[in-house]
């Protein structure tokens, strides 16, 4: 049986499975990844010669010069389905599907150098006028197709992508989260009353936190009147958060609301606006042009809106870490800048003040 020979170049460690057929020394190139995947690859290459089968007739070595990145696509696709979150798949083909755009859809993967890819980061940045961080996300993205490449395909024995350093971004002082006064809540509920849909949806917003698309995607099924709570999340998300939170009076009034305009054909509870995501940030677009309201109004605003206003009626921010969905209860922290100016008007109503300035 065979053994595998690593090889230290600039860009890691290179693997190469070196075993002996017919009396004669025969050498597999593996290309730079783990150790981990080379061992799985050795356990292949043996497989075939317990069988008496030439390890080198099995590989797919001689793809390396025919497949074209369009074809590539299709076949990483088809191995991505299984394994990876559709967020990911999708933002894979689109990275490839820019590239092949660039480079050419018909030409072969093994004809990519770094070259090549250095001029594809500056077309990205030059004519598609992307920036840094788009362009970065597209980097990560096709290091890791082109890695799969070596590691699960067998097609490759480098990657191009390997070693190209991210682009850099500007730092941004980190904004303190914008949220509505009792005021502004009031003016934006009564403004938006001749828009049934977007204002029961503005007040599911208000009443919960969610996340823009958690409420687009909750279901009658996750609603569970029981228990008085519904589940927020999407269990195919990244973090797979899926979270119960409670019906309060309000928010029971307003699901039984929205149940009398319930669409016998779809199971969304905000079925209106469910297939066209992209109408509500044209609401809000409109509804953010009056004068007394943010101009940057969103619906991460009153996910923000919630939040703020829960601590400052003195809940305690696990609680409400729970009921936004935060895995870390220092991300629901960042709202803590309310309180202290909270906390100085409070004390102006300490009985003390008044006895002092007497």
């Amino acid at each position: 049986m065979g053994y595998l020979e690593p090889r230290k170049t600039n860009k890691g460690i290179s693997w190469r499975y070196v075993y002996r057929w017919n009396g004669n020394y025969k050498r597999i190139t593996i290309g730079v990844t783990t150790r981990k995947v080379a061992l799985k690859r050795q356990v292949a290459f043996q497989d075939f010669e317990a069988l008496g089968i030439d390890p080198a007739s099995q590989t797919i070595k001689h793809e390396e010069s025919t497949i074209s990145i369009a074809k590539y696509s299709e076949k990483d696709a088809q191995w991505c389905a299984s394994r990876m979150q559709p967020k990911t798949i999708e933002l894979t083909e689109h990275a490839l599907s820019v590239f092949g755009g660039w480079f050419g859809d018909n030409r072969p993967i093994s004809a990519i150098s770094r070259y090549d890819v250095e001029k594809f980061i500056n077309y990205c940045r030059d004519t598609l006028n992307h920036g840094p961080t788009t362009i970065n996300l597209n980097l990560r993205t096709l290091r890791a197709s082109f890695q799969r490449s070596i590691d699960e395909h067998g097609i490759l024995t480098t990657n191009p992508f390997h070693g190209v350093k991210p682009l850099a971004v500007p730092k941004r002082a980190r904004s303190r989260p914008q949220y509505l006064t009792r005021g502004q809540i009031r003016l934006l509920v009564m403004i938006t009353r001749d828009k049934p849909w977007l204002n029961r949806l503005i007040r599911f917003y208000l009443a919960t936190g969610a996340r823009r698309n958690e409420a687009l995607e909750l279901t009658w099924g996750d609603i569970d009147w029981e228990h008085q709570e519904i589940w927020l999340g999407n269990p195919n998300s990244r973090t797979k958060l899926r979270r119960p939170f409670p019906i309060s009076t309000k928010l029971e009034k307003l699901l039984k609301e929205v149940a009398t305009d319930r669409n016998p054909d779809s199971d969304r509870v905000f079925w209106y606006y469910s297939p066209k995501a992209d109408q509500i940030n044209k609401r809000f677009v409109a509804v953010r042009k009056h004068k007394n309201l943010p101009d940057d109004l969103s619906p991460h605003t009153l996910r923000h809106t919630f939040a703020s206003h829960a601590l400052l009626a003195g809940i305690d921010v696990k609680t409400v870490a729970d009921w936004l969905g935060h895995s870390l209860v220092s991300t629901t922290e960042l709202y803590g800048h309310l309180i202290p100016s909270h906390a100085r008007e409070q004390i102006r109503k300490h009985p003390v003040e008044g006895i002092l300035r007497g």
